[in-house]
């Protein structure tokens, strides 16, 4: 595997009626590429109760729900610096980083946020 590429979203509440529980409409919070253990940091959440994972297709993708209260000093670290993200999620390389500062500080810590994971192989 040469690595993953990780997408957090929001769902998309605007027009409800148009949503599907199994395919909701998202809106991109961040992304960013990295190495192939990019996804510890998303196991450890699982593992610890923090996070849960709802759909498990070997990579293509696997999609997890976390609470913004794990994901934010996460995402709020890479606002200043990148090199922090790489410390972070143990990775030698973070690349592709984008983030959308907007949309994060509407989150609350109790919303729940949608991870993807794509294997980059």
């Amino acid at each position: 595997m040469s690595g993953w590429w990780i997408i957090i979203s929001v769902e998309d509440t605007s027009n409800p009626g148009e949503i599907y529980e199994a395919f909701p409409r998202l809106t991109k919070l961040a992304e960013w590429k990295a190495g192939a253990g990019a996804v510890d940091w998303l196991e450890e959440l699982v593992g610890t109760g923090s996070a849960e994972m709802i759909l498990d297709c070997g990579g293509y993708p696997n999609r997890y729900e976390v609470s913004v209260k794990y994901l934010l000093p996460l995402l709020q670290c890479t606002l200043p610096a990148l090199s922090e993200l790489d410390s972070l999620l143990d990775e030698e390389s973070v690349w592709d980083l984008a983030i959308d500062p907007t949309l994060l500080a509407r989150q609350m810590p109790n919303d729940i946020l949608v991870v993807e994971a794509w294997d980059q192989s």
